[in-house]
């Protein structure tokens, strides 16, 4: 017996089925002005531009959460990280956030999805080092709840222009992705 063909393969009848019994949504009934209607539909069902770069302090909504940015440091290492940080020419920033839930389904914020962006496009990911508590805790979160916490990320000693982003992938739903501008973190 295949246990992993066996198990691809009612992995795949049961995505089937879920979508089979997806509720089919009837057309609207056209109204005097058809375009307004489509408009207003469109609108009020698609995510947030992700063009918009928001500031450190604002609030970002998306379909199913808010997030904000209110607080950008940089971030002591510990004793035994230092050697490599100096070695690799790195430093620590942390971002300190909240994430809200504002979908009827439980939502989980994941730092998986996170990561800086420097002026030269270079990414930095999250990063497990440094003494910037307390951490953000991941968790699922229902309606209204919300999690606040520090995300510490290795960047270049001499990277600027520093963008966070979060880029949340809905497995059914429109990506929800927002990017908050965070300066130039100085030095310590």
């Amino acid at each position: 017996m295949n246990t992993r063909r066996d198990t691809l393969v009612v992995s795949l009848l049961v995505m089937g089925s879920l979508l089979a019994c997806k509720k089919k949504e009837t057309p609207a009934p056209v109204t005097e002005d058809p375009v307004a209607t489509t408009t207003a539909t469109a609108t009020a069902t698609a995510a947030p531009a992700a063009d918009k770069v928001f500031k450190v302090g604002e609030e970002a909504t998306q379909l199913d959460y808010k997030i904000k940015v209110s607080e950008v440091k940089q971030c002591t290492p510990r004793y035994y990280e230092k050697a490599s940080l100096k070695k690799a020419g790195h430093r620590l920033i942390a971002v300190e956030m909240t994430i809200e839930s504002i979908s009827d389904k439980q939502f989980t914020p994941g730092t998986y999805a996170m990561k800086i962006v420097d002026d030269e496009g270079l990414t930095y990911k999250y990063s497990f080092r440094g003494k910037c508590e307390p951490r953000l805790q991941s968790g699922s979160l229902n309606k209204g709840e919300k999690v606040k916490g520090w995300v510490t990320f290795e960047v270049g000693d001499k990277a600027k222009g520093l963008k966070f982003a979060y880029d949340h992938n809905s497995i059914l739903g429109p990506k929800q992705n927002v990017k908050f501008d965070l300066g130039d973190v100085p030095a310590k």
